[in-house]
């Protein structure tokens, strides 16, 4: 059985900016395609760990740098305009669908918010499935135009609140 790859896969948005990305890829035929985005100030090594253990299990896993994160270009944590956030994640989703595989968009804080937005604002129409989790909301969109949302409460906690410090504490 041969061995997981992983490699560098830079995309460049339809506005020039070269957004950095890492691509991993399964030892066989793919199941579908992941794509991870990352919260505000991170990058995209945050999900390396994770990103190596779905290509294991056989799936193409992509993880990027939102512009002015990470090894992305842009000034450093601004956009000026929010919805080009959502253009970057349309267009990568658009590009990774070209494959023929089921895409699925993973993403934490800004990128949950991101994700969300995008789906909501119709910049991502095709997308088969969004799991996204931003501000103690876990929203997950699943249908083939993207447009039916379940958003569930999740708890919250702080490390010092200790075990089972959650029972009914949830907030949003």
């Amino acid at each position: 059985m041969s061995m997981e790859q992983e490699g560098l896969a830079p995309f460049t948005a339809s506005d020039g900016v070269t957004l950095f990305r890492r691509v991993y890829e399964p030892a066989g035929e793919p199941l579908g395609e992941l794509l991870f985005g990352h919260g505000l100030g991170e990058n995209s090594s945050r999900y390396v760990q994770a990103a190596r253990a779905f290509a294991a299990a056989g799936w193409r896993t992509t993880t990027w740098d939102l512009r002015g994160h990470g090894r992305s270009d842009g000034p450093r944590t601004y956009v000026k305009e929010f919805r080009r956030f959502h253009l970057d994640l349309a267009e990568q989703v658009s590009e990774l669908q070209r494959s023929g595989r089921r895409v699925v968009v993973v993403s934490h804080s800004l990128g949950g918010l991101i994700a969300f937005g995008a789906v909501a604002g119709l910049a991502l129409r095709r997308l088969a499935v969004a799991i996204a989790r931003s501000a103690g909301v876990a929203v997950t969109a699943a249908s083939s135009t993207a447009t039916t949302f379940s958003v569930t409460r999740c708890s919250m906690r702080t490390a010092d609140q200790g075990e089972g410090a959650n029972k009914g504490n949830a907030r949003s």
